[in-house]
């Protein structure tokens, strides 16, 4: 939502339909599933929506050429990946639970990313070399930005944990993504979810 377009909100996410990209922003309302203002707001709506098509071209790409099904949907990661991918190349970290993405196949978008990053930065020096010699021939090479992202993608899809099989060294720091995406303990709806919290705030005091 911004200056432009009053009444519209998008969305990024992997989608079980098999592609890696925008969809609508609007939901039904409901207490127990309401956006803001719980949801972490980013700083630099400008640099998540580069990183979000730079991550589309990898995870959709890497989807394509081995042919897996949905898209990769559920292999190399959800929805939830998707979006903690972007988050934590932003910010070094990220609230979102849960992560699924299995890692061998996660694997393969990780070297898509530094594929990427790798012809990214080659076609970007290649067009500085023509501008010096005079031979700009007025192509658009990928900025340093991209390239830069492309990296810090790389390094978000390498440190993200896997949530299926989480691990005792794990668990308070699973615990806390689960309390960053549950409603705030002041507007419980259900009971089960004051129950939830406790257990979780047990879970993540643990050392």
């Amino acid at each position: 939502r911004g200056p432009l377009i009053k009444n519209a909100a998008l969305q990024y996410y992997h989608n079980q339909d098999g592609f890696d990209g925008w969809s609508s922003g609007h939901y039904p309302q409901a207490d127990w599933a309401e956006r803001p203002p719980y949801s972490r707001k980013l700083r630099d709506p400008v640099r998540m929506a580069r990183l979000a098509g730079l991550l589309s071209c990898c995870e959709n790409s890497v989807g394509s050429k081995m042919r897996l099904p949905l898209g990769g949907y559920g292999l190399t990661g959800c929805c939830t990946d998707s979006a903690a991918a972007v988050e934590f190349a932003l910010t070094g970290s990220t609230g979102v639970y849960p992560l699924l993405g299995i890692g061998s196949y996660k694997s393969h978008v990780v070297r898509r990313a530094e594929e990427l990053r790798k012809v990214s930065e080659g076609r970007r020096l290649a067009q500085v070399n023509k501008t010096k010699q005079g031979n700009d021939d007025d192509a658009l090479p990928p900025s340093s930005e991209v390239v830069k992202d492309a990296e810090a993608l790389r390094l978000a899809l390498k440190e993200l944990p896997n949530d299926i099989h989480p691990l005792p060294s794990t668990n308070s720091s699973t615990a806390k993504r689960i309390l960053s995406s549950c409603v705030p303990a002041k507007d419980p709806v259900f009971q089960l979810m004051v129950d939830e919290r406790k257990l979780l705030e047990g879970i993540a005091a643990e050392s």
